[in-house]
């Protein structure tokens, strides 16, 4: 009784796998290879379909009208393992054989995951097989109607541009392409960002002794390569100091930048950077004590003043920088915000001689030379709006 109970269940099995390849090999007449793989892949699940070496043959052959040559050959060659017949086994071993001999596999990415793009191949090498310029063809086709990035396919072996990316087709071997998408994040290479920046400076150091922070703007242009950034900037501060004649506003100190950095990391629209930076800078109102008369000063920090020097300096500005841009990366075009903090050290030398005020006059001064080097450090924080395109 038992015995007669498992063969009919067994009968029922198999003629539940088998009516599944029945109706892909019905779908498959009408075009439908979807649906077709559908049937075939429930048909595998059962135990008998999973020996079934015809059925692993007709999943090859849909795969491959869908473009998944990796499936096909994955099914081509359990197809081979499952053969009955020698006619099976050479049909499955050839097929196998003209997959990894005619076609690598592509896969096509951009920067967002789940991103959905068209996808446009255009062959530059000459193909001549029929066959493959039908599964071309037929390829083409498909991949017209946007799906969900990234995507994996077979092409024939050959050189291809995809949505306008040149990428190499080597048999048996992977390529990836990565594609610009409109509407979606700009890719890196292509990104230009303009800035503008405001925020305070502030400087610190004995020769910066009684200033006090002030404004500083800032404008620039960055340019990120890959996982690198590149930028260059001109700024200008403005500060304060307190002299023996009471407040005194220093002269704007301009400057003029480069910064090379890296994008640490990105999260969603948010992108983190570090950067080193080098400022070529005019840095005023550096103030030093003279002591002399009327007729000429020398300026010195432990000079007894009977008057102040306040020398326009250049100096030699490295710095680090951080900064965190946020911008809508659904848009090729962008305009977003971001925060930026710099620290800098400035190695300066003052003018070896001037023009100092004692009282009403205007008298000459030279400055000690020993008192000329200066060393200041310093820091500003910005915050920016960005145009990125």
């Amino acid at each position: 009784m038992i015995a007669l109970w498992l063969a009919a269940a067994l009968a029922q099995d198999d003629e539940d796998y088998r009516s599944h390849v029945d109706q892909a090999k019905f779908f498959v007449r009408k075009g439908w290879y979807e649906d077709a793989a559908m049937e075939l892949e429930a048909a595998l699940e059962n135990d008998n379909g999973e020996l079934d070496g015809q059925a692993w043959y007709l999943l090859a052959e849909v795969r491959y009208h869908l473009g998944d040559i990796e499936g096909a050959m994955e099914a081509a060659d359990r197809a081979h393992s499952n053969s009955r017949t020698p006619e099976e086994l050479e049909l499955a071993a050839g097929f196998s054989t003209w997959l990894h001999e005619q076609f690598g596999l592509v896969e096509v990415e951009t920067r967002f995951d789940g991103v959905q793009s068209s996808v446009f191949i255009q062959l530059e090498s000459l193909l001549l097989d029929p066959e493959l310029k039908n599964y071309l063809k037929d390829l083409g086709v498909r991949l017209a109607e946007p799906r969900p990035l990234p995507i994996r396919f077979g092409l024939p072996v050959g050189t291809y541009r995809v949505n306008g990316r040149p990428v190499e087709i080597r048999a048996s071997e992977r390529s990836t392409v990565r594609i610009p998408v409109r509407g979606a994040a700009p890719e890196a290479l292509q990104v230009t960002e303009l800035e503008g920046s405001l925020g305070v400076t502030a400087w610190a150091g004995s020769a910066a002794r009684g200033h006090y922070p002030g404004p500083t703007a800032r404008i620039g242009i960055t340019q990120p390569l890959g996982g690198f950034v590149l930028g260059l900037a001109a700024d200008w501060s403005g500060r304060t100091l307190t002299t023996p004649d009471g407040l005194r506003f220093v002269p704007a100190d301009f400057g003029l930048a480069a910064r090379f950095g890296v994008e640490a990391a990105r999260i969603r629209d948010a992108a983190l950077r570090a950067a080193l930076s080098g400022r070529v800078a005019r840095i005023g109102g550096l103030g030093l004590p003279c002591a002399g008369d009327a007729s000429g000063v020398v300026c010195a920090k432990d000079a007894t003043p009977v008057a102040w020097a306040y020398p326009d300096s250049f100096a030699i500005v490295p710095g680090l920088e951080l900064s965190a841009v946020v911008l809508d990366r659904r848009r090729t075009t962008a305009v977003g915000w971001g925060v930026r903090i710099v620290g800098e050290a400035a190695f300066g030398r003052r003018p070896g001689s001037g023009s100092a005020r004692m009282g009403p006059d205007e008298i000459p001064y030279t400055v000690d030379a020993a008192d000329r080097p200066f060393l200041l450090g310093g820091v500003r924080l910005m915050g920016t709006v960005v145009w990125a395109r």
